[in-house]
């Protein structure tokens, strides 16, 4: 329960983060999606960190697709509404909740033998 624990954290922050970065982007450059692709694809160093940022976030969500469709799903849906670090954040919090309730469960099954 302590990894779920820690990802519910890391999941806090990260969501903390993206609304920060949301306001940010909005105060400087208002809500036209068009300028801010734009923006964000204009310079090469800050493209190349979107692009690293976007492969790191798909390449979790597969990691976490091996280990159960649900909760990949959960890391895409709710990209947009919470930041792709608490999205990926609440889909592990998710998964290890599940080996943690499976182990338990093993654990009675083992001591009622």
């Amino acid at each position: 329960h302590a990894l779920a624990n820690a990802y519910d954290v890391t999941g806090l922050l990260s969501f903390a983060g993206y609304i920060f970065s949301v306001y940010r982007i909005t105060q400087v450059y208002g809500i036209d999606p068009g300028l801010i692709w734009g923006k964000m694809w204009a310079s090469g160093v800050v493209a190349a960190i979107s692009l690293n940022a976007i492969v790191l976030h798909l390449a979790l969500t597969l990691t976490i697709f091996y280990r159960g469709f649900d909760e990949a799903v959960t890391a895409l849906v709710f990209v947009p509404l919470m930041g792709p670090g608490a999205a990926v954040s609440q889909a592990l919090a998710r998964q290890e909740r599940k080996l943690a309730r499976f182990f338990d469960h093993k654990a009675e099954d083992a001591k009622r033998q």
